[in-house]
């Protein structure tokens, strides 16, 4: 009878030996405050995220295994791509995974980077000069020799409609869909640090340092809603002569509402921009007293330059008032670094629109027009 069972044992512990075994014991879900585009889970040593699909509400983008490096990837998982953490090497799409993996205190694991001019990050600028990092894309364009010569074990996408990603896939690559810029709240994309420090097995150090975001975003906001006065706002600038507004439910509507101010187009629907006619924003904000804009120009936005663009932006009170906070795409790393610090956003415009609320403060990111 030992001579029958003996062989079984030994086939039970030679397949055990080949892949990791997952006990039964109950998954935990590591709550997201604020953010909607993905889901953390915890079993055991395991880490399970999904990332919600903008183009699909059934199928998700992604469904991700995290397990330990120095262990094989366990059974039963089929319908998830594992990942090894901490991960060492990553290329990243987007300007906001290179600000997040240099949160997470690996800002060296990223090999490969996408528009390579437009990177404010001084590692990742002068890894660039040495050769240490490559431009494998630009815009919606990736060069993939470029990124497999670049050899990350996986990449941060930003998700966008027809993408090949099949093809990445191909390379070996672990494709990783990077949402933040779905979310629509400055909070929730700021959350996206917490789906970064997975990657790098650092959840408790970004948990920590997002819950520092919160209590001083919402110290700030707690003061500007107290405020006397909530001055009205609007934003946006022509582009091929259509005004692109932000709309009544998305991230700057929140932003607004966070600085204490009245945006005047709260009641326009959606979470993204929306588009008007110049006769009607006119109509609409020329005697409103603040006017939020981004520019992308060299140097710095003076009012002569400004009106240079378009002479009718004088008509409006935020012009004549010096009423115009600002911030420069081409110089100033709004878009790559603002996300991670909405603590820092939001204190700026409300250090304009409630000038005695924070004495003392130096603007990060938005400055004022001069008169």
């Amino acid at each position: 009878m030992k001579n029958l069972f003996l062989p079984l044992f030994l086939l039970l512990v030679l397949t055990s030996c080949d892949r990791t075994s997952v006990s039964t014991h109950d998954n935990m879900e590591v709550k997201q405050e604020f953010a909607r585009w993905f889901t953390i889970e915890k079993k055991d040593s395991l880490t399970l995220i999904t990332v919600r699909n903008p183009f699909d509400t059934i199928q998700p983008s992604a469904r991700l295994l995290l397990y330990p490096r120095q262990s094989n990837p366990p059974r039963g998982f089929e319908e998830y791509t594992a990942v090894p953490v901490p991960l060492q090497r990553i290329s990243c799409t987007s300007s906001t995974a290179i600000t997040f993996a240099g949160k997470c205190g690996h800002i060296d694991a990223v090999v490969s980077v996408s528009d390579a001019n437009f990177v404010f990050n001084k590692t990742i600028k002068s890894r660039l000069v040495s050769g240490d990092v490559t431009e494998v894309a630009q815009g919606t364009e990736i060069w993939y020799e470029k990124l497999s010569q670049s050899a990350p074990e996986a990449i941060f996408v930003s998700m966008f409609d027809g993408q090949e990603l099949d093809r990445i896939r191909d390379l070996g690559i672990i494709v990783i869909p990077f949402a933040d810029y779905l979310e629509t709240t400055p909070l929730g994309r700021a959350e996206w640090l917490k789906f970064m420090g997975a990657f790098f097995d650092e959840g408790e150090k970004t948990s920590r340092l997002f819950d520092t975001i919160v209590s001083q975003y919402q110290e700030i906001a707690s003061l500007a809603k107290n405020a006397n006065e909530h001055p009205a706002i609007f934003d946006g600038l022509p582009i091929e002569g259509s005004w692109y507004v932000s709309g009544g439910q998305s991230y700057m509507a929140t932003m607004y509402r966070d600085a204490g101010a009245s945006y005047i187009w709260a009641g326009e629907q959606g979470a993204a921009s929306n588009v008007m006619a110049y006769e009607k924003v006119f109509a609409g904000a020329a005697e409103t007293p603040w006017w939020r804009m981004v520019v992308n120009i060299p140097g710095t936005l003076t009012k002569e330059k400004l009106l240079a663009m378009d002479e009718r932006y004088g008509l409006f009170k935020a012009v004549k008032t010096g009423g115009v906070i600002w911030s420069n795409a081409a110089t100033i790393p709004l878009f790559e670094e603002g996300v991670a610090e909405p603590h820092l956003v939001l204190s700026d415009l409300v250090c304009y629109l409630h000038p005695t609320l924070l004495p003392g403060y130096k603007p990060r990111y938005y400055f004022r027009l001069d008169r």
